[in-house]
């Protein structure tokens, strides 16, 4: 009797262990489920979205290679993902093409990697703060890239396992940068999957599983073979039976009470708390206590480590920012002094203390006029009735302007005048030729594409004897592609030494005339990647062609520069002889530019003809030097390229430049700085 009563209970203690639905008397936490389905393969779409997701109204997250979205039959299409993102699944990113982030050496690739893909979901209206790594491979540097690019969490491959000791993530996870995920390496079971939940369940905490494709013998049999053979596979009437296990919690066949299943961003929320933390920056350094002339840019640069940064706003008069204000979207120029309040919002709906930092702006001096003042004296008599005068050489009259005080003249005149006393007597006009200053004017180096002579003939040749300082655009595709490129080293050897790197595209597309907008937004976005992964600090862009609408001074906002540059605008012959400091468009600057060669007279011409016209800045587009002395063989093909100049021309115009205010010089005032100099002064 005895041994029958312990046999039987040895075979009900087995039934438990078997069905699904017998272990939840035993849950004493609830688990929190989340399919993260990677690499938007087809039958993530066809099977397990729209036949087994969306008609049980359960939702999870899609993590996404935007390189291979579309690319073929195998994957989704934007639209897909669009629908899968529309009925209340999360997007995330998995780099542009599945790149390993720990085994990858390029640094530069792996930011543009990741930060391309973002840049891409969001392209596409959809938000992504989480993470996955491909393979789940992952270091520190990886860790770090992830979170310059924008996510706040990441998740792994690895840790959970249905066979324990580790069933699943705790809640807060570990680390909010690696959370831990079961990854299978072959089909995906049914038993698999619920003794994951079921040995969650005696602790509670996350069970995150990695699906890569979903397999069905009825509604994809071309297919079948090949996907049932595949790591991280499922069938679907496995999703679908777990779904419907769930589903029915804390009944009798069902899971462990209190079992749910949501996306990693409502997870995450869930057990997030800290707030954002946001940084404030002027001109792309930190804010000075002391003042700005003229005008700054002002950027700010939130983090969150968790749910992610859901939106950053700000003021500019103190006051606390409240969901009422505009977000930030951009780098801003203040013209004015003003104290600026800013904090940001996480996707979990934290929000941070209101940090207030004053910025100070002092008003540049007007140095493109001269104060005139006259006085009048009538000893002995009735006394001075009224002064007339006329600043254009012509003989004044009683209908001339009466002079009441002291005015501005903008350019060399002759200033007529005369007086009358009370009693009716004139004294005979006089004329007084007031010969102003000229009026100061700044110049930019601009150099467009990164060419080798920039930096062995333009640079060592003739900036750095002359101690000139320029910008250079640099189309980072091209960097170390040949001998007429330059090189990273190069690059960086400029900047060191003072000079403003800048952006170009990475291929030196038209952003006027392509007509694929997210072809545009990577070209813009990984270029200034690719820049500051290699320890640059990008702020400028330069249009190729100067060719740019208002979509393309958007695209260059949303990718984080403060300004960006055309080719044109600015001409000897007016009607604009040089662009205002700061600029009408910061996003649209105007610039001096030709399509042959650069000649000194041209050069000259441009800084006088501004100087006597308001004077301003003048931004010169250059692109090849040539040198029949130092670059004998490749003078002909440099000479046949557009806006290339003459070393000596160069050279030359350095030397007057260098001359300023002395015969055979430059007007006075006139000076050389880069664009950032220029925009920050």
């Amino acid at each position: 009797m005895n041994r029958c009563r312990v046999g039987l209970i040895v075979t009900l203690l087995l039934v438990a262990t078997l069905l699904p639905g017998a272990a939840t008397a035993l849950a004493v936490s609830p688990v929190k489920v989340t399919f993260s389905f990677d690499n938007n393969t087809i039958s993530e779409y066809a099977l397990a979205f729209q036949k087994a997701l969306q008609p049980r109204g359960v939702h999870a997250t899609f993590y996404a290679n935007s390189g291979t979205l579309g690319s073929s039959k195998n994957f989704m299409s934007w639209s897909q993902l669009a629908a899968v993102a529309a009925d209340g699944n999360e997007i995330g990113g998995k780099t542009v093409h599945g790149i390993n982030l720990k085994t990858t050496t390029d640094r530069d690739l792996k930011v543009r990697e990741v930060c391309d893909d973002r840049q891409a979901f969001l392209a596409h209206g959809m938000p992504a703060f989480t993470f996955a790594y491909p393979g789940g491979a992952f270091d520190q540097t990886a860790k770090d890239i992830v979170t310059a690019c924008g996510y706040g969490n990441a998740r792994g491959a690895g840790g959970p396992s249905p066979a324990g000791p580790v069933f699943s993530e705790s809640l807060p996870p570990l680390q909010y940068l690696a959370t831990r995920a079961w990854a299978p390496s072959s089909m995906i079971s049914l038993a698999n999957l619920t003794s994951l939940v079921n040995g969650a369940s005696t602790s509670g905490g996350w069970v995150q599983v990695v699906i890569q494709r979903v397999c069905s013998q009825t509604y994809d049999p071309g297919s079948y073979s090949a996907c049932v053979g595949s790591a991280g596979s499922i069938e679907l009437d496995t999703l679908t039976a777990f779904l419907d296990w769930v589903g029915t919690a804390g009944q009798a066949g069902g899971a462990p009470a209190g079992t749910t299943i949501a996306p990693v961003r409502d997870v995450i929320a869930s057990v997030d708390t800290a707030p954002p933390s946001t940084a404030i920056a002027c001109n792309a350094a930190p804010c000075a206590t002391t003042p700005y002339v003229g005008s700054v840019d002002v950027s700010l640069a939130a983090t969150d480590i968790g749910a992610g940064v859901a939106v950053t706003r700000y003021t500019l008069d103190g006051s606390v920012p409240t969901s009422s204000n505009a977000p930030y979207v951009s780098a801003f120029t203040l013209r004015d002094t003003a104290t600026v309040s800013f904090r940001s919002w996480d996707a979990a709906g934290n929000v941070e203390p209101v940090r207030t930092v004053t910025v100070n702006v002092a008003q540049a001096p007007d140095t493109s006029a001269v104060t005139v003042a006259l006085s009048a004296t009538d000893t002995g008599g009735s006394g001075v009735a009224a002064t007339y005068y006329t600043t254009d050489g012509s003989v004044p009259t009683t209908s001339s302007p009466n002079y009441s005080g002291s005015f501005k003249v903008l350019q060399g005149s002759t200033i007529s005048f005369f007086s009358i006393d009370r009693d009716g007597n004139a004294e005979a006009p006089r004329q007084q030729r007031v010969e102003l200053t000229p009026a100061r004017v700044t110049v930019s180096l601009t150099w467009d594409d990164g060419t080798s002579s920039q930096y062995a003939l333009g640079w060592q040749r003739a900036m750095q004897p002359h101690g000139v300082l320029g910008t250079f655009y640099i189309v980072s595709g091209d960097v170390g592609g040949g001998p007429i490129a330059m090189t990273w080293t190069q690059i960086a050897g400029l900047e060191g030494a003072g000079n403003e790197i800048g952006g170009h595209t990475v291929h030196h597309i038209n952003m006027k005339t392509t007509t694929n907008y997210q072809v545009k937004v990577q070209e813009v976005c990984d270029d200034r990647s690719a820049l500051i992964a290699r320890g640059l600090h990008p702020t400028s862009f330069a249009y190729p062609f100067g060719a740019y609408d208002a979509t393309a001074e958007e695209i260059v906002q949303g990718c984080g520069y403060a300004n960006a540059r055309g080719a044109g605008g600015i001409t000897v012959n007016g009607p604009t002889f040089g662009e205002t400091a700061p600029p009408r468009d910061r996003y649209g600057i105007r610039a001096w530019s030709t399509g042959g060669q650069v000649l000194l007279n041209d050069l000259q011409n441009m800084i006088v003809t501004s100087s006597a016209n308001g004077g301003g800045w003048v931004p010169i587009v250059l692109h090849e030097v040539c040198s029949q002395t130092f670059a004998p063989d490749r003078y002909t093909a440099c000479t046949g390229t557009s806006g290339w100049m003459e070393l000596d021309t160069l050279n030359g115009f350095l030397d007057w430049m260098a001359q300023a205010g002395q015969p055979g010089g430059s007007p006075v005032g006139s000076s050389i700085a880069t664009v950032r100099q220029v925009m920050g002064a």
